[in-house]
Parts: C-alpha cells; sequence; structure tokens
C-alpha cells in the first residue's frame, strides 16, 4: 500500500472511531444526568411518593371509580348508591362551569373513601373582583346507603364542650401562622359543637375539620383547615364517629 493510502486509510479510522465513542459516551453522560435530575432535595420520587401516600389519603373526582374501589359493591348496589347519594347531594353530583364576560362560577365535586365510608366534598365557586368559594361535606355508609349526619360524630354535639372547643382551638391557632384569624370569630366555649362552622373531610390519622373563607376571618386569608390526631380526638367521637375515622 503506499504512503498516500495509508494516510488516507488512517484518517479515514480517526473520525468513526471518534464516532463509536461518542455514541458511548453520550448515552452514559445522559442517563447519569438523568438520575441526577430525578431526585428532589436528595431524594427519589419514588420515595417522596411513598411518604406523601402515607401522610394523605388517596382523593378522586369520579364517584364511579371511589365506588369501585370500595370491596364488596356489586353492579346493582352500586347504580343504587349512585342514585342516594346524587339525590343527597345539593348540586346532584353535577360538576358545572359557566364563565362570561364579568364573571366565572362553577360546582366541583371530590370523594374519598375509608372502608365502607364514603366522603364527598362538594364546592360551589365563582368570582369577579372577588372570588368565594364554599364546601359542604357529607360523609355516606355504602354498605347500609345512608347519609351520616355530622352531628352522630361527636359525643352531644348539640352541647357545649370545654375540652374540646380547647382542642379545636389550639390546633387552630397553630395553623393561623399569619396571624389572619378573628379571635371573635373563633369558637365560644359555650358554643354546641354543632355550631363551630365546620365541615368534616377525611384525613388518614385524624379528624378534618374545614372553615369556609370569611367564616373565621378575611376571605383572603382563604379556608381553614385544621387535623385533630384521633388519639386527641377519639375520647369526643360517638362510636359511628370512631368506626368513621378508625
Amino acid at each position: 500500500m503506499s504512503i498516500i493510502m495509508k494516510k488516507k486509510a488512517f484518517f479515514t479510522e480517526i473520525p468513526n472511531k471518534f464516532i463509536v465513542i461518542l455514541l458511548i459516551i453520550i448515552p452514559l453522560i445522559c442517563c447519569n444526568r438523568g438520575k441526577k435530575e430525578t431526585k428532589i432535595n436528595g431524594m427519589n420520587p419514588e420515595v417522596i411518593q411513598t411518604n406523601a401516600e402515607k401522610s394523605f389519603a388517596m382523593q378522586t373526582e369520579s364517584l364511579v371509580d371511589a365506588l369501585n374501589s370500595m370491596e364488596n359493591i356489586n353492579y346493582e348496589k352500586r347504580a343504587q348508591l349512585i342514585t342516594f347519594i346524587n339525590d343527597s347531594l345539593e348540586h346532584n353530583g353535577k360538576s358545572s362551569y359557566e364563565e362570561n364576560a364579568y364573571e366565572y362560577s362553577g360546582v366541583k365535586y371530590s370523594y374519598n373513601t375509608n372502608g365502607k365510608f364514603l366522603f364527598i366534598s362538594e364546592t360551589e365557586f365563582g368570582g369577579a373582583g372577588s372570588s368565594y368559594e364554599f364546601v359542604n361535606s357529607y360523609i355516606f355508609d355504602t354498605e347500609l346507603i345512608k347519609l351520616i349526619p355530622p352531628e352522630s360524630i361527636f359525643i352531644n354535639a348539640n352541647s357545649p364542650n370545654p375540652l374540646f372547643n380547647k382542642l379545636v382551638i389550639e390546633y387552630l391557632l397553630k395553623e393561623d401562622t399569619s396571624n389572619m384569624i378573628r379571635r371573635e370569630y373563633l369558637p365560644k366555649t359555650d358554643d354546641p359543637i354543632t355550631n363551630y362552622g365546620f365541615s368534616l373531610f377525611y384525613a388518614k390519622d385524624g379528624v378534618g375539620l374545614r372553615w369556609n373563607k370569611g367564616v373565621l376571618g378575611a376571605n383572603a386569608a382563604g379556608p381553614y383547615m385544621i387535623v385533630l390526631p384521633y388519639s386527641k380526638a377519639r375520647d369526643f367521637l360517638t362510636e359511628t364517629g370512631k368506626e368513621v375515622y378508625k
């Protein structure tokens, strides 16, 4: 082979080898970069998701999905439950959204389950210059196909309970980090529990209480939500309440 041919072969080989090396190295670099980017605050997303699942209840915006996740509900009973539940809701389970040049309004739903109990939040919202949001909460016993009234959750709910009052105010003030709650709006010691103005929601480790905007302070402060740990709330719960929140 002539010297000229050898030189041509040499300069042809170099780019080919270089391309092969690049094809090997680039995926490795991208792979390692991907691994770094999937960490959040040094934690893997899988770990974060697992921790979140331990702390929060699973929620869905579909009644059918919520019922499908519950055991021992056949097709016939599911149809019966859907009819009963929608008839019990103020807006009959119909989500909506309307908007025009000056305002908007709508209704949305979220569903949580705990054993045989179904928790529903019905949110009516809207606004223009100022927004509003009202949440109605419902608890259904899907086994007995009945609505559980909030007053049946707490012992002597129609009477004052100073110890329960103290517990609620303690957790409200912990939540009020911006000092936006107006003290005169807090539940009074001589108020019956049914006059506290909260709605109930499901929390995995306790009893969830929610106050709509404007109930405890200015609308700008938004709603207030607290979770009373089950260990502290248990003594104030009826047998029904214990079963619902166990």
